[in-house]
């Protein structure tokens, strides 16, 4: 079967595709012939070698992926070949990937399979860092950016339905009318305003309850100066760089409002709070199945296309996701 490996860790070039052996599931595993590849910036921070967690060279990227099952093991009761079904775990930049069973669920009868290939990731993570970290509560406020990609996509629509309150960050006019198309309430172009400014104005000078930061860099620290007392800070990514060194000291200074600081990593909340995550995973299977959440498919490549998915998911001009289709 045809597969992306990495053999080396670098830019997009690295990405090579390449026959590799069928995988053979096991008694306990299924086999998914995949429909639809979703692309991740977790898989972009793989491919540079600068992901917390790194596997073995040589390996393929893709946390998440649809399809259909091709085969079952022999311990495997709740699934069946022919099914439709969204796949979780690592290796899914593949023809063919396999999963143990906790890793693959049916899709919802009339759900676009592109949509169910993106959904787990980014509206897990929303959902969880809303509802059971955040537990942000309908009226409240929270700051999001950046606002326009798969995870701005998802908070939007998981915020209008709960009745909170978004302000966005992005950079160009297109953004922020994709922002607030999809339920983000404010946006704040950061390339020409005073972000802290500009969201203690719109907050009337209270701050925001959550704050969750993909980006963090440099300007990281500017978060606690924007929240509410008792709020918190979700950090959750690191596209703009390493966290500051003067992070303590601004922290410290708000030490009277008691906020919080905490990390986000969705594998990590698998394997210790199994529960809260299969609980938010039925509750957005439902609401994907009454379409009242939508994942939005920015564009398309073949699998053979990677590295130019890589590339502009990494221009910074992408709105909504990137699938890959074997």
């Amino acid at each position: 079967m045809k597969a992306i490996r990495v053999s080396k860790t670098g830019p997009s070039g690295v990405l090579e595709y390449v026959d590799v052996p069928m995988p053979v599931p096991a008694s306990g595993e299924v086999l998914v012939r995949t429909e639809s590849i979703s692309v991740n910036y977790a898989d972009v921070r793989m491919r540079q070698g600068l992901y917390p967690e790194m596997p073995p060279m040589p390996f393929t990227p893709g946390t998440e992926a649809s399809g259909t099952v091709e085969a079952v093991g022999s311990q495997i009761t709740n699934l069946a070949p022919g099914q439709k079904v969204i796949v979780m775990g690592g290796e899914c930049y593949a023809e063919f990937v396999k999963a143990g069973p906790f890793s693959v669920v049916p899709v919802p009868e009339g759900v676009d399979m592109d949509a169910a290939a993106v959904f787990p990731t980014t509206y897990l993570t929303s959902y969880l860092m809303l509802h059971h970290f955040g537990l942000v509560e309908s009226g409240q406020t929270v700051l999001l950016y950046p606002a326009a990609g798969g995870i701005g996509t998802a908070v939007g629509q998981l915020a209008r339905l709960a009745g909170i309150e978004v302000i966005g960050l992005a950079d160009s006019r297109e953004k922020a009318e994709y922002a607030g198309s999809q339920g983000i309430s404010h946006i704040i172009d950061y390339t020409k305003e005073n972000v802290p400014a500009r969201v203690m104005e719109l907050t009337g000078g209270k701050g925001v309850r959550l704050i969750m930061d993909h980006v963090a860099g440099p300007k990281f620290s500017d978060n606690f100066d924007m929240l509410a007392p008792l709020g918190q800070v979700i950090w959750f990514g690191s596209i703009g760089g390493d966290l500051p060194a003067d992070m303590a000291a601004r922290f410290n200074r708000h030490f009277m409002k008691g906020i919080a600081m905490r990390s986000f990593h969705l594998g990590s909340t698998v394997r210790a709070d199994p529960t809260a995550v299969f609980n938010a995973l039925v509750t957005l299977l439902g609401y994907l199945r009454e379409g009242t959440i939508r994942p939005i498919i920015h564009r398309s490549f073949r699998l053979a296309e990677a590295s130019q998915a890589h590339d502009l998911l990494e221009s910074g001009t992408v709105t909504g996701k990137l699938v890959l289709k074997p």
